[in-house]
């Protein structure tokens, strides 16, 4: 929903008329009729007063929620059995970082292949980022 759609409902829901929000802002009703029509935005400097009049905050009016944080989990993998702690990190809705560094080549190649052909399965998405530096994030999140 966008700002002007906001405001609109929230001075419906107060009961007033854009002629008595304009004057508790101190502009003129067209300004709010434009805002409410899309036509135009609050100037920025009454957007706090806007927030604060209907006792919302400005995130609120803006529509914006925070996304959830990502967790980010680095492992470096020893053994072909590192995989299953790979795996309950995506399940547990960590981002990996694989770190190949020190994983012999074998190893490594042999946990690329289970990740590649299970990533439907195991992960939403599967990047290298470095000769030795893989990303792998959870279902349902992107890089």
């Amino acid at each position: 929903m966008k700002i002007g759609e906001k405001i609109k409902e929230l001075r419906k829901k107060r009961g007033i008329t854009q002629e008595q929000l304009a004057e508790k802002l101190g502009i003129s009703f067209q300004a709010v009729s434009k805002w409410e029509n899309e036509i135009a935005l609050p100037d920025i400097t009454l957007v706090t007063a806007i927030a604060s009049f209907f006792g919302v905050t400005t995130d609120y009016l803006f529509d914006y929620t925070v996304p959830p944080p990502i967790e980010v989990q680095v492992i470096k993998p020893a053994t072909y059995e590192d995989i299953n702690k790979i795996v309950e990190m995506l399940q547990n809705n960590k981002t990996v970082i694989i770190n190949f560094e020190e994983t012999d080549e074998e190893v490594k190649t042999q946990i690329i292949n289970k990740i590649t052909v299970d990533i439907d399965v195991i992960g939403e998405h599967f990047e290298k980022i470095s000769d030795t530096t893989y990303i792998v994030t959870p279902k349902g999140q992107t890089v």
